[in-house]
């Protein structure tokens, strides 16, 4: 059965967007915080520390950190972001064999087009991927 859609407010995706447009050639990548419901709060920058144009692996320490604060703050970790500046919105090979969080979406962002990203949610448990639907409000 599919999952319900989600929904993300502009002051959360915008950010997200902005930042892969910054960091591109390379990907750019994030956290999207939740609270205990499983609503989406605020959006989370972390330094990508793999130095790669074509990878992404958020600095081991901030997301460390990060992780301990949300627990401390009875959050969660409501979705795990990165961004593809030349290649589709949909997650790879290499995406899906380092999918270590089930129970998070995975936010994926195309920046192919220029001018017009494309932001796509997905599942990743188990090595099987399913779209999740995203709805953008502005």
């Amino acid at each position: 059965m599919p999952e319900e859609a989600r929904v993300l407010s502009a002051r959360i995706w915008r950010p997200m967007l902005e930042q892969a447009a910054r960091e591109a050639p390379y990907e750019a990548c994030g956290v999207v915080v939740g609270d205990a419901q499983g609503c989406p709060l605020r959006y989370h920058p972390l330094r990508n520390a793999a130095g790669r144009l074509d990878w992404f692996e958020p600095d081991r320490r901030e997301l460390l950190q990060l992780t301990m604060a949300l627990e401390d703050a009875g959050e969660t970790l409501w979705g795990i972001y990165h961004s593809h500046p030349r290649s589709p919105a949909r997650p790879s090979s290499s995406d899906v064999e380092g999918a270590a969080y089930p129970e998070s979406l995975y936010l994926i962002a195309s920046l192919l087009r220029p001018g017009a990203p494309v932001l796509r949610a997905f599942r990743i448990v188990d090595g099987r991927v399913a779209e999740v639907s995203l709805v953008l409000e502005t």
